[in-house]
């Protein structure tokens, strides 16, 4: 019998399991997946329609793409870094150690799966550190692990068909939301002149009544056709030759499970490589479970309205245009806001300052498990901001600063400093910035215009920063907001983590006194970390004349948990915070009193945090 060890093992080769598989091993971390299926194939595909929504999306449209294709960019990006698939292979059986020293140690290999290669019948036992369940939902490792699937079967079920449309219905390039006595219907136009149809089915016609689940075997495309021919009638909807595609479901899956594994993969590559403790794995359900929450609801809203739809219903159509308004920012990933710690960073167009060329700031977050420490330095022309940013070039270069204390072995293993000046490109050149802002051409941008005025200019603006004060923006390798910091506040942040670290070398324990650095207001205080806890950050907004933005209710001085340690902090119960203080997880609410509060979490080893005392 085949014995090998891997660090993390996939079952599952799914978008899920790909998009895991691709970023782990881009990031040098030994992975290996299986999947049942003898070849790459889908079964359904879960996509939203457009949405007609403000948003400050980088391509401002919607366009739909099926699940194989996405699946072959993930398959040709594995293939550079000599990544396959194990196929036809499936798990037989799954034990995990019961050694708590063996669980909690990130180099052991307590995970023991046996699988069984099916095209030469064949048995291995794979041994792993980390074992990931992308199999979909009808999950082998799952029901395997006995991890129960919480939640209830979708009171409405779809029928799905794609086809190219004989038809005199004059909409069918147009997103199409129909009501009819007959039921309701939505028209999404696709690639290559086919047209997508949902359909409400009857619970009669989908129903297992013996065991009350979805049957597929109960239904057909030519149900689901003839159900669409009823609802659009009198229009005529024939297909032209066979129908292409059919299935039964609506949702958002695919994405869904994309953005999970995607959060997954850059803390799995951090504790694998020793830089982060195995708690910072607990932070990936903390974040990821709101954003499922907010999923269900919107499917069930959605589903609801819908469905509920007659034909002549009073106000239907004005509520289906409100929701898909309100909610363009879900569906999309992006909506019309300033910078907000805990989502993600904003695309905007700067221009670089070694030639001027335009240059998308999401083209300098590569998704390479690296933090993005972007310094908006404002206009140093002005010579008071050309000192304190020349101060703040001595204090990121200096021994004892993060970017050296916290590399590696080499800063720019863990951190990519990027300078973005709103000086004009008349003004200045790259080299006029601090060596650590400048270490490469490519990483100065200028908030300005390109040669020819197309684009480019007005990213303080958008993001809210006050181009006088500054602000370090700090990007997690999974491209969410970790961190926004008054580039003033910088020093003083790191005089009081090592303050906290030399004075408590040990954490006192839960409830510990909080050391403050007394700097008048927004003055920070920072604490250290008790691995073994998890951990809740709070914070209270300083006054306007302080604020990045210089007004409230705009980009915050605030934290997420970004997985980096030297800002540290205590773990702090409830109890011992201000009432007010603590904030709902990735959501951003203003206060009642109008100053603006940052959310917080539930952090991980190294969580950042920062916290202010208005005096």
């Amino acid at each position: 019998m085949e014995e090998s060890k891997v660090d993390v093992l996939i079952i599952g080769a799914g978008p899920a399991g790909l998009m895991c598989a691709n970023a782990l091993a881009h990031a040098g971390i030994p992975v290996r997946v299986i999947d049942k299926s003898p070849k790459g194939g889908i079964e359904r595909l879960r996509r939203m329609p457009a949405i007609t929504a403000p948003s400050t999306a980088r391509y401002p449209f919607t366009c739909t793409l099926h699940q194989g294709a996405i699946e072959a960019i993930f398959h040709d990006d594995m293939k550079t870094v000599g990544l396959g698939i194990d196929r036809p292979t499936i798990p037989i059986s799954i034990e995990l150690s019961e050694d708590e020293a063996e669980l909690s140690d990130p180099q052991a290999y307590p995970v023991k799966v046996v699988v069984q290669h099916l095209d030469r019948n064949d048995i291995e036992v794979i041994r792993a550190k980390f074992v990931l369940g992308s199999d979909g939902a009808h999950s082998w490792v799952r029901k395997a692990m006995d991890i129960k699937m919480e939640g209830d079967m979708s009171d409405f079920i779809w029928g799905v068909v794609d086809i190219i449309p004989d038809t005199d219905y004059p909409d069918t390039r147009n997103l199409a939301v129909i009501h009819s006595p007959e039921g309701s219907a939505l028209l999404i136009p696709r690639e290559g002149g086919l047209l997508r149809l949902y359909v409400q089915l009857a619970d009669a016609d989908v129903i297992d009544p013996q065991t009350g689940r979805l049957d597929k075997a109960r239904t057909s495309p030519q149900k689901v056709l003839e159900m669409a021919k009823r609802i659009l009638r009198p229009y005529r909807m024939d297909p032209i030759g066979e129908i292409r595609w059919w299935t039964t479901y609506i949702g958002q899956g695919m994405n869904a499970s994309m953005a999970d594994t995607h959060n997954l993969a850059w803390k799995l590559a951090y504790v694998l490589r020793g830089w982060a403790d195995i708690s910072l794995l607990k932070t990936y359900e903390f974040e990821r479970r709101k954003f499922a929450v907010d999923l269900i609801n919107f499917d069930r809203q959605w589903a609801a309205l819908f469905s509920s739809g007659k034909a002549g219903l009073k106000g239907t159509n004005d509520t289906l245009h409100d929701m898909f308004r309100r909610n363009g920012q879900f569906t999309s990933g992006i909506g019309v806001r300033n910078l907000i710690v805990g989502e993600r960073m904003l695309p905007h167009v700067f221009i670089c300052a070694s030639d001027a060329r335009p240059v998308n700031i999401h083209d300098m977050l590569p998704a390479d498990t690296r933090f993005k420490v972007l310094v908006f330095v404002g206009d140093i022309v002005d010579e008071e901001v050309a000192e304190r940013v020349g101060r703040l070039g001595e204090e990121l270069a200096a021994p004892d600063s993060f970017l050296n204390r916290y590399g590696h072995g080499g800063s720019s293993r863990v951190f990519d400093v990027i300078c973005i000046s709103a000086s004009s490109k008349q003004d200045v050149d790259w080299t006029d910035f601090p060596k650590v802002l400048s270490r490469h051409w490519s990483k100065v941008l200028l908030d300005d215009e390109d040669m020819h005025g197309r684009s480019g200019g007005g990213g303080f603006v958008a993001y809210g920063i006050n181009p006088r004060l500054g602000a370090i923006v700090i990007v997690r390798p999974d491209g969410h907001v970790g961190l926004v910091l008054l580039l003033s506040w910088m020093r003083r942040a790191i005089n009081a983590a090592q303050e906290s670290s030399i004075r408590n070398q040990r954490p006192p324990g839960i409830g510990g006194a909080i050391p403050t650095v007394p700097a008048g207001k927004g003055s920070v205080g920072a604490v250290t970390f008790s691995p073994a806890r998890p951990t809740v950050n709070t914070t209270s907004a300083q006054s306007s004349e302080d604020h990045p933005a210089g007004q409230r209710g705009e980009c915050q001085e605030s934290s997420y948990p970004a997985s980096m340690d030297f800002v540290q902090q205590y773990s702090m119960p409830p109890e011992s915070v201000p009432d007010g203080q603590i904030m709902h997880p990735i959501r951003y609410e203003p206060s009642s009193s109008g100053i603006s509060h940052a959310p917080h979490a539930i952090a991980g080893y190294g969580g950042l945090s920062t916290i202010y005392n208005d005096s």
